[in-house]
């Protein structure tokens, strides 16, 4: 059986530590949705890929399709996005909505939309007051949550709705 290497991009949403070694991430891909990669042995002192795989990061990655879990090749930080992440108060940001997308993408589904709609907004030079409540709105109005007329209201009104919507799909 010949196992074909994908090379993708993938948020880390979070990890668990399974084994002695071994990481299991979250990795939501532009290619694939959200999968679960094993990167074996990569918590051992001589692992190359062990600083890279921090929860909440933007990796370019190698993966083999395996039995039960993607298998993780290689893992190169995107040096930009972890820049943005050396503010505390953005990190606590970033791992909300990182959160969030654990709970709402439902695995193995291609969403390069989605996908797009997270890098961009990171990649936007300056960030206004109501960066974070616009994309964590387009987010919801992406998966259905929230209607994309939404979208338009006024930022107290779409905080509102964003609680709603939150609310009524009991994230």
């Amino acid at each position: 059986m010949s196992h074909h290497h994908y090379d993708t991009e993938g948020f880390v949403l979070g990890h668990l530590d399974i084994k002695e070694s071994s990481r299991l991430l979250y990795l939501l891909t532009a290619d694939f949705g959200l999968v679960l990669a094993l990167a074996q042995g990569a918590r051992e002192p001589r692992s190359k890929m062990r600083a890279n795989l921090q929860d909440f990061s933007l990796l370019r990655v190698g993966l083999v399709r395996g039995k039960e879990f993607w298998r993780l090749t290689s893992a190169m930080e995107f040096g930009w996005f972890s820049k943005i992440l050396v503010d505390a108060e953005t990190r606590v940001w970033v791992a909300k909505i990182f959160s969030l997308l654990r709970r709402l993408v439902q695995g193995e589904v291609k969403d390069q939309e989605l996908f797009l709609i997270i890098k961009n907004s990171f990649l936007a030079p300056t960030r206004d007051a109501n960066y974070e409540l616009t994309l964590m709105a387009r987010i919801l109005a992406h998966l259905g949550y929230l209607r994309k007329a939404d979208l338009k209201r006024s930022p107290p009104e779409l905080f509102q709705a964003v609680n709603q919507a939150l609310v009524s799909s009991q994230l």
